[in-house]
C-alpha cells in the first residue's frame, strides 16, 4: 500500500480490511464437519486416511487369505500406529508451546485428557434475555452503591505519566510473541498466522500503537467484542439466568494495544513506588502465597521476640 492512512481508526480499518481481503484470496472460508473425537484432537484427515487404507487392506486378506495381502495388511498397520503415535506427539507438543505463557488456556486444552465429557445442555434464552438481565444487574448495583461515601485517595508527590513512549517493531514484536495465540471471529487472521507475520507486521502494528497514542483515541473498531454466555458451574440450573456469566472476546490487535499501553503504565507505577506492597492479586509476585508467607513471617517474628500473635 503506497498510501496507507496516518489515524489510528484508518490504520486499524486499512490493516483488518488488507489482511481480509489477502485470507479470502489465498484462503477462502470453507465449511467442514470436524470428526474428531473430543478426547482426540489430533485425530486429522492424514489419520484418517491411513485407518481407511489399513481398513481396505484387511478386508483384502480377511476376502482371499493371500499371504502377499496379509503382509501389505501388517506394513500398513505399523504406518497406522506410527502416524497415530506422530500425530499425537506433534499436536501436544505444538499445543504445549502455543500456549506456554498462558497457564488457564494449557490447562483447558491438557483437561480434557483427564476428565469426562460434560453432559450437553439445549440454551432456551435468546441473546436479547441475557442483555436484559445484565443490565439490570448492573443497575442494581449502581443503585445500591449510590450513596456509598467517596474512595479516600491520598495523592503522592511524582512525575505524572502525561504521553506515552512510542513502540518500536521490536518490543512489539516481543509484546505479540509472549501473548496466547487466543483468536476471536472479528480478527482478520488467525493469531497464529499473525505471529507467523510478524517480521512483515510488527512495523505497521506498531504504528497503529502510535498513532493510538499520540492522539489518545482508541479507535472504535477495536472496542468491538463478541459477548457469549458461559454456565458458571456446570451443577447449576441452565434454565436460570443468573447461572450464566457473560465473557466478552476482544480482537487480537484490540488485546496487543492494551499490552503496551499496560507496561508503560507498569513501569511508571513501579519507578515510583505507586503500588501498594502488600497487594495480593493482579500482580507478578504478589499472589497470596506470598502474602501467606509474609502473614507467616509476621506471626514467627512476634512469637521470636516474646509477644502476642493472635
Amino acid at each position: 500500500m503506497c498510501n496507507p492512512p496516518t489515524d489510528a481508526a484508518g490504520l486499524v480499518a486499512c490493516y483488518n480490511s488488507t489482511l481480509q481481503t489477502l485470507l479470502d484470496k489465498h484462503a477462502p472460508f470453507v465449511d467442514v464437519k470436524p470428526r474428531a473425537h473430543i478426547n482426540a484432537p489430533w485425530y486429522d484427515r492424514q489419520c484418517q486416511q491411513a485407518k481407511a487404507t489399513t481398513r481396505r487392506l484387511e478386508r483384502a486378506y480377511r476376502r482371499d487369505k493371500k499371504e502377499c495381502n496379509r503382509e501389505a495388511w501388517r506394513r500398513q498397520s505399523a504406518i497406522l500406529c506410527q502416524t497415530l503415535r506422530q500425530r499425537y506427539v506433534e499436536y501436544w507438543s505444538a499445543t504445549i508451546t502455543a500456549n506456554a505463557n498462558d497457564s488457564k488456556a494449557l490447562w483447558s486444552k491438557v483437561n480434557v485428557l483427564l476428565k469426562t465429557p460434560e453432559s450437553a445442555f439445549s440454551l432456551t434464552h435468546r441473546a436479547d434475555d441475557f442483555a436484559n438481565f445484565f443490565q439490570s444487574k448492573i443497575s442494581k448495583i449502581r443503585q445500591s452503591t449510590a450513596n456509598a461515601l467517596p474512595s479516600r485517595i491520598v495523592d503522592r508527590p511524582c512525575n505524572q505519566l502525561s504521553v506515552f513512549d512510542e513502540v518500536t517493531a521490536e518490543e512489539m514484536s516481543r509484546i505479540v510473541a509472549k501473548a496466547p495465540s487466543k483468536h476471536c471471529c472479528l480478527g482478520p487472521v488467525p493469531t497464529w498466522l499473525l505471529k507467523r507475520l510478524l517480521p512483515l507486521l510488527a512495523d505497521t502494528l506498531a504504528s497503529i500503537c502510535n498513532a493510538s497514542f499520540r492522539e489518545g483515541v482508541f479507535p472504535a473498531d477495536l472496542k468491538a467484542a463478541v459477548v457469549r454466555t458461559r454456565l458458571k458451574k456446570p451443577t447449576l440450573n441452565a434454565d436460570d439466568v443468573n447461572s450464566f456469566r457473560p465473557i466478552s472476546n476482544l480482537s487480537f490487535l484490540s488485546k496487543a494495544v492494551e499490552r503496551v499501553a499496560a507496561n508503560q503504565l507498569k513501569a511508571h507505577f513501579e519507578s515510583k513506588h505507586l503500588l501498594p506492597s502488600r497487594q495480593s492479586a493482579y500482580r507478578a509476585h504478589h499472589s497470596t502465597e506470598t502474602a501467606i508467607i509474609a502473614v507467616h513471617d509476621e506471626i514467627t517474628r512476634a512469637i521470636n521476640d516474646g509477644s502476642a500473635a493472635l
